[in-house]
């Protein structure tokens, strides 16, 4: 029987026709109560919730002499709901899997975008560092020209007409001269 069916009524009856009203009956259920009901004249047995599994019901019916019938037996089977199903605990399991690699694919995707935006925005300084490093280059070479176009009479040390290292701090033999010239203190 199904989950949503799993009430239980059953009708007892016995082939006494001596005293009908004087039958009595018991009953037990195998995998829902250990013992034997107690005798009781009621025909009806009625159970309303049984839970998933497997039952065999076990049933005597005595008559007003006290003589009691064989035992019969009646086996059932309770599904399980859905969700205790294990078709169920897969699907549950699959949807888990795939919510996972779900997430995992957009924090993914989500992580490239930003690599790709830094990647970009790295290309642009790059860029804009070549473009400064070849003008500075430029501008070097346009005042090293300046600079050896300068005639010898202007008093202008040879050194500083042809610079060995242009524009580098303290690289020029004739440093100490001209730190001599711009330290107030040596005046």
């Amino acid at each position: 029987m199904d989950y949503q069916d799993n009430a239980l009524r059953i009708e007892l009856a016995a082939p006494f026709f001596l005293q009908e009203g004087a039958l009595s009956f018991r009953y037990r259920i195998e995998g829902f109560m250990s013992e034997w009901s107690v005798w009781n004249r009621e025909p009806l047995v009625s159970f309303p919730i049984l839970p998933s599994g497997g039952y065999r019901v076990y049933l005597q019916a005595r008559n007003a002499l006290g003589q009691t019938s064989r035992i019969l037996t009646y086996d059932f089977r309770v599904k399980p709901p859905y969700w205790q199903q294990s078709w169920f605990y897969l699907l549950g399991a699959l949807g888990l899997i795939g919510l996972g690699a779900g997430l995992l694919a957009i924090r993914t995707l989500a992580l490239q975008r930003a690599k790709n935006r830094l990647e970009y925005k790295v290309m642009l300084k790059t860029q804009e560092i070549a473009t400064q490093k070849q003008q500075l280059e430029v501008a070097l070479e346009e005042i090293a020209k300046k600079i050896g176009t300068l005639p010898a009479a202007s008093g202008m040390p040879a050194e500083f007409r042809k610079p060995s290292c242009p524009l580098k701090p303290n690289c020029s033999p004739s440093y100490p001269i001209i730190a001599s010239f711009t330290n107030p203190a040596t005046w």
